[in-house]
């Protein structure tokens, strides 16, 4: 466990400053960590309490406020798992994909990041905000396609549920291209469109 001793041999808060936080620690009934409450006073940042967490595990400290991911790393882990495990792939590197996690410690998410793509792990340690911040917007084109594609399934259920119960009635031709302007597809392919455009993509095929 992470103690409040080290944050002052870095020179980060003085003794007076740790006293406080563990008079105040007590006070909550000891719940919370002597860091969290330091981090909840204003006492130390989050960035230095991760940062220094990672010097104590001999983890380095990635501070996504001044990296960005490579396509190539991006391509290895998907939406899905980067918001399941809370992680960002950085890079890859010398047959490794390093990855900024929140807590590089888990070796079950470091097994399935192995798992499902292939590569050796090298994890970092970053912090957890800072983390689902760039993947909602290193993946914002997968998400949002994901989001429509369900509800492409939704509407194209009701509309055929629609057409089986409309047997008896007919359907005149301004509803069906109506139907057809609206339909689940056509929607998907714009927003798709809009969204490349959006991130100024020069092709579109």
């Amino acid at each position: 466990m992470l103690t409040g001793d080290v944050f002052v041999k870095e020179g980060l808060i003085t003794d007076d400053q740790l006293q406080v936080a563990i008079a105040k620690q007590l006070e909550l009934g000891g719940t919370e960590s002597i860091t969290r409450v330091m981090v909840d006073m204003g006492i130390i940042t989050e960035k230095d309490r991760v940062r220094v967490m990672g010097k104590v595990w001999g983890i380095p400290f990635a501070d996504l406020a001044e990296l960005e991911s490579t396509p190539e790393a991006l391509n290895l882990v998907t939406a899905q798992i980067a918001k399941r495990f809370k992680c960002l792939p950085l890079v890859v590197h010398q047959d490794k994909l390093i990855v900024a996690m929140a807590n590089p410690l888990d070796v079950f998410v470091i097994d399935e990041l192995r798992m499902n793509t292939g590569c050796e792990i090298e994890p970092v340690i970053s912090v957890e905000s800072d983390i689902l911040a760039k993947v909602s917007e290193h993946y914002k084109i997968e998400t949002n396609v994901n989001e429509a594609l369900a509800g492409v399934i939704s509407d194209f259920s009701g509309e055929m549920e629609l057409l089986a119960t409309s047997d008896d009635e007919e359907i005149s031709a301004d509803q069906l291209k109506a139907m057809g302007e609206d339909a689940p597809i056509i929607r998907l392919a714009n927003l798709i469109v809009n969204q490349a455009v959006a991130d100024g993509a020069s092709d579109i095929h």
